[in-house]
């Protein structure tokens, strides 16, 4: 997936609120993933169609690290609600080949 500022311009602004150019560039790496068993109550498999080296990171809903780990050569990683904490919904990011990889799943009592 590559997104791009081709169709729709983004704009920065200084102190003196003068508009500065601003280009975004994000190009995600071709890897699929899938949850297997979201939600989940006792633990979710995170799958990846490639092996991954790198950092996974899960975060709560307000954004604070909740659980990580380094994958080294995984396609896939258990997650377990015990560390995790509370039900509730979850974003993780996994950075793999300096291309990041994000997704979501939710946690139920």
């Amino acid at each position: 997936m590559v997104i791009s500022n081709r169709h729709l311009k983004a704009e920065a602004y200084n102190t003196a609120y003068s508009i500065r150019p601003l280009e975004i560039n994000f190009q995600a790496p071709d890897v699929d993933w899938k949850i297997l068993e979201n939600p989940f109550r006792v633990n979710t498999v995170l799958q990846f169609s490639e092996t991954i080296n790198g950092p996974l990171r899960v975060f709560d809903q307000s954004g604070r690290l909740v659980w990580q780990t380094i994958l080294d050569q995984a396609n896939s990683v258990i997650i377990q609600k015990t560390d995790l904490g509370a039900a509730g919904t979850y974003f993780f990011n996994v950075t793999h080949q300096g291309k990041s990889i994000s997704g979501q799943f939710i946690s139920l009592d």
